[in-house]
């Protein structure tokens, strides 16, 4: 159970740098508007 909530976690980190990544690409290229309709999804 331990692995499993340790493989979750570092599934949910990698999810955020992703997440960080792809909002700050989508800053550089597309109004904030864009970021927020990603964001209610």
């Amino acid at each position: 159970m331990a692995i499993f909530c340790f493989q979750l976690s570092s599934w949910h980190l990698r999810l955020a740098l992703v997440d960080l990544v792809w909002t700050s690409q989508l800053h550089f290229q597309h109004p904030p508007s864009f970021t927020s309709l990603r964001l209610e999804l």
